[in-house]
Parts: structure tokens; sequence; C-alpha cells
């Protein structure tokens, strides 16, 4: 626990939503197991940007029950929805209170299973550019130490997404095999700080995309204690229930 899992791409490729369908897995598993009056925030969702869609983690939690009654899938998503603990967060800034504030409330944050960043390079737009690149390193270096600590004290895993920006570095071009060379922001402090690097990319395959009822996403493995660089990539369809590999 306390591993960051950063899923890195470009715009549409799937980041958020497949952070839905994470979210929506955990807080759905803790509510089958956990009795009504012991439930608790299992998810806390930092969210920088307005992507997390109550709407779209019901279709999510609602999703996996096809042959119950329809009050009773809809019963069940709601209450799972409530086990999700959103955090609003325009910069880095507000994403440390919100972590404190986290910290600071142990009722809430013994139950955690997962802490969400979307998007993680957004906490840091007011302070990229000009001659603030010190500052911006101590500071993100700050903010990754303190949601390592806090993870790894509740025992709480990390997903993180994060935007590209243009790189030329040969090995970034071979690791994903694609054109453009583009590789995760926010530079070498960040680049050593996730666990595990997942690069996400839609499938532009028009006669396998129309064997599928969601869109097809590939998932490449960029960094990863158990596996070498750009070894595995899997094929799959980002769908409300689960994440099926074709």
């Amino acid at each position: 626990m306390g591993e960051i899992v950063e899923l890195c791409g470009l715009s549409g490729s799937g980041k958020s939503s497949l952070c839905h369908i994470v979210a929506a897995s955990v807080a759905r598993a803790y509510v089958e197991e956990t009795p009504p009056k012991d439930r608790r925030a299992v998810v806390a969702h930092i969210d920088t940007g307005l992507n997390l869609s109550p709407s779209l983690l019901i279709k999510y939690l609602a999703g996996s029950s096809e042959g119950d009654s329809y009050l009773r899938v809809e019963g069940n998503a709601r209450e799972a929805l409530r086990c999700v603990r959103c955090v609003r967060a325009l910069d880095v800034r507000s994403a440390m209170r919100g972590l404190l504030e986290l910290s600071h409330d142990s009722k809430s944050s013994s139950d955690l299973k997962l802490i969400v960043v979307d998007t993680v390079s957004a906490l840091f737009s007011s302070l990229l550019g000009g001659e603030k690149s010190l500052i911006v390193h101590a500071t993100l270096a700050e903010f990754a130490s303190s949601l390592k600590r806090f993870a790894h004290r509740v025992g709480a895993a990390v997903l993180v997404t994060n935007t590209t920006v243009a790189g030329r570095d040969a090995a970034t071009r071979n690791a994903l095999n694609v054109a453009g060379s583009r590789k995760p922001a926010l530079g070498r402090t960040w680049k050593g700080i996730p666990s595990v690097r997942l690069w996400l990319e839609r499938v532009h395959d028009a006669e396998a995309q129309a064997q599928s009822d969601a869109p097809l996403v590939v998932a490449k493995v960029m960094k990863s204690p158990r596996a070498p660089r750009g070894s595995q990539s899997e094929r799959f369809a980002l769908i409300a229930d689960r994440t099926d590999a074709p």
C-alpha cells in the first residue's frame, strides 16, 4: 500500500473513465461486504477539473447486477456512491489542505482503500513556466511525499492521471511505439515518483471497435517493479461493470 499508479496518455484516452471504474469497483465491493451502520468513505477522489461525475459513477456502480431489479441496483449504487468522498482541488495548495483534512479525520480515513488524483499535472499549472522551476520541483516533491505517507499510513492505493507533453527521447518512442513522441508531464522530478506507469491509448481499429459496445483502450507498461519497461500491453473495453479484455 502507498504505491502510486499513474495513468498517462492523450486527451480522450480513457484515463478519467478508468478512474471512475476503479473507484466504483472499490466502493461496490465495500458496500457488499459491510453492514450499513459501519459504512464510511473508502475512496477519496481529489478532483482537479470537475472530472468526477456522480451520474457516471452511478452508471458504473449499477452495471454489476444485471439480474437484480432496477430499484435494488439503483439503491445499491447510491449507497456505494456515498462511500466516495470528493475533494475539489484547483491547485496544489487546496489538494494539500484536502489531504491534511483527511489525515486529521481519523474516523473517515481509517477505512480508505483508494485515493484518486485526477489530474495531477493540473495542480501545478499555475506554477509552471517562468522562473519558478525550483519552487515547482520543491512543491511537487512535497506533495508526492505527503500523498505517499498518508496512503501508506491508512493502507490505501493511489491512482493518479497525468497529461502529456512533447518528448524527443528515443527511450520514450521505443517504449510507447507511438508517433509524435509524447511523454508524461511534470518532468524529471515527477518521473521517479510513481511505482507503476501505464500509457493509455484509444484503439482506432474500426473493425475491432465495431465488435465492442464500449471504447477500446490499449494499456502499455512504461514502468513497473514487476515487469520490464514496454514489455506488456493489454487491450480492454471501458464498460460499466468491469474492464473486459477482448
